[in-house]
């Protein structure tokens, strides 16, 4: 994705910015430039970033050119959000640990990318993510509605800069607008391997080496006491949230307490509710999918579950091929127990009337009435294992 981009300048531009409260004129003229696939110079909470639209190959080459920097050379970007984050790398049990104990703050995320952008910014299928508290990077992402870059403002191999008269002196009109909040000396972001296990610090910065280790050992466990399932199809907004809210039901009946359930979509975008049918379809067995948020499938939940049911081959295919260790516990829903990964889908009713759904719904319930005991029993297994 590219635009034209703008014509540079013969002189600098340099505004003046409140970095706790930046003006929205300033950041309205910050907007405009990235949009023509120029460059800016904007202050983070660390130093100065070299800001650029992420995925315009026209402003990614400016900003290598800038720089003198090898245009395969991984580049960080700044995302929005933490749905950001883990909807451009994949969502692992230590990602989660950082981004739950820095996030928003001063660190750098490399993780598997999910999506495939071209060098500098997925190099060998990785992708450095920052989700900052910069007010200036967080107003210009917001009006701006894309990821930026999150590179040094210097020329690659200098010296780190700390202020814009610094900056000019050596990228001068090459950058077409420069941001000014004063002096920034602050320790640059630590950067974290979070693709390999365990993660691997790359660069010790305003996170001690000692915070990320010790956030690593002691965040949220992997494992859980109770038995996990996990049920997966495409969106997650009517099939997996179904299923999971029937058998929630029938389990509270056989065993209280001793399981968790949860659902994701192998395309799912994060955050939104089941669908209306879906809602009103569950009611048939006092299930109750008012409060379901919808999330992508990612390795942390592989991780974690006991049990995987994919409501399609192709919901099985992808779960594998994300954690080829899980294929022992990974099923179809309608072969369970059997191993056996192709057969009948449960079909998605999305876009389909009520009568439809319920017809989805109940078909759900009757496989789940005759796996129940199986289920069952692999919950006491493991329960009645961790007394």
């Amino acid at each position: 994705m590219s635009r034209k981009q703008a014509p540079r300048r013969s002189r600098l531009e340099v505004r003046r910015i409140t970095y706790g409260s930046p003006q929205a004129d300033v950041i309205a003229k910050a907007v405009n430039v990235l949009r023509g696939d120029g460059l800016v110079v904007a202050p983070t909470e660390t130093r100065y970033g070299l800001l650029c639209r992420a995925q315009s190959s026209n402003a990614v080459a400016g900003l290598v050119r800038a720089k003198g920097r090898d245009p395969h050379q991984a580049m960080a970007v700044f995302v929005e959000s933490i749905g950001d984050l883990w909807r451009l790398g994949e969502r692992t049990v230590a990602a989660e640990r950082l981004a739950e104990s820095f996030l928003p703050g001063p660190l750098t995320l490399v993780l598997r990318a999910r999506v495939d952008w071209p060098a500098p910014v997925v190099v060998d299928g990785r992708i450095g993510l920052r989700l900052t508290d910069a007010p200036v990077i967080l107003k210009i992402l917001r009006e701006i509605g894309e990821e930026l870059t999150a590179t040094s403002a210097n020329r690659s191999g200098s010296a780190d800069l700390v202020s814009i008269n610094e900056i000019a002196a050596e990228l001068g009109n090459a950058v077409d607008l420069y941001l000014d909040a004063g002096t920034l000396d602050k320790p640059l972001s630590t950067v974290v391997d979070g693709s390999v296990n365990p993660p691997v610090v790359l660069r010790e910065g305003a996170i001690a080496r000692a915070r990320i280790e010790t956030a690593l050992e002691t965040g949220p466990q992997l494992m859980s006491d109770k038995y996990v399932i996990l049920f997966v199809c495409t969106g997650n907004t009517c099939r997996s949230p179904m299923a999971h809210g029937a058998l929630r039901v029938l389990l509270e009946k056989e065993r209280p307490g001793k399981f968790e359930i949860e659902s994701s979509g192998i395309a799912a975008a994060a955050g939104f509710p089941a669908t209306m049918y879906a809602i009103e379809a569950a009611r048939m067995w006092d299930a109750d999918l008012r409060t379901h948020s919808s999330q992508p499938l990612s390795r942390a939940q592989i991780d974690r579950a006991d049990l995987i049911l994919g409501m399609s081959p192709e919901h099985v295919r992808e779960i594998i091929r994300q954690v080829p260790g899980a294929a022992d516990k990974t099923y179809l829903f309608k072969n369970f127990p059997d191993h056996a990964k192709n057969g009948e889908p449960v079909d998605d009713p999305i876009g389909q009337s009520l009568d439809r759904y319920n017809e989805t719904f109940l078909e759900i319930g009757e496989y789940m009435g005759k796996y129940l005991p199986e289920i069952v029993k692999r919950i006491d297994a493991k329960t009645n294992a961790e007394k």
